[in-house]
């Protein structure tokens, strides 16, 4: 979320609108997206994950969800860049991704291979011509 919030003035200079599927309920996710300054953004609350299903967004395996890079962006991002360290929400083990949507057709896509992944969301939001 860090990243995505930093990064949105250059996501929307793009013309893209930055939205959020989450496995908690709003009540729960609130306080997540106000600490990152992105309350504003619309997001959709998917506890039971059937929109992570439909974008193909698979449960991981435990060596993907406990990777030594996952333990060590948990503790980089929670405990040295002060984010804080959150108790996971819904299903723990539900990888993400990351989609550029255009009239209900997926442009460009990325479906995260551990927890850990980070990827390139200026680059996601350039719409190809």
């Amino acid at each position: 979320m860090a990243d995505a919030s930093k990064k949105r003035p250059a996501i929307e200079a793009e013309g893209t609108q930055l939205a959020f599927v989450h496995l908690a309920n709003e009540e729960k996710a609130a306080p997540f997206f106000r600490k990152f300054g992105i309350e504003d953004v619309p997001r959709f609350s998917d506890p039971e994950g059937k929109l992570y299903a439909a974008f193909g967004l698979e449960r991981g395996r435990v060596r993907q969800i406990l990777a030594l890079r996952s333990w060590w962006r948990f503790l980089k991002a929670g405990i040295l860049r002060r984010h804080g360290v959150w108790i996971p929400v819904g299903d723990p083990f539900r990888l993400g991704g990351v989609f550029l949507l255009h009239r209900g057709r997926i442009l460009r896509a990325t479906r995260h291979e551990t927890t850990s992944d980070r990827p390139d969301y200026e680059e996601l939001a350039r719409v190809k011509g």
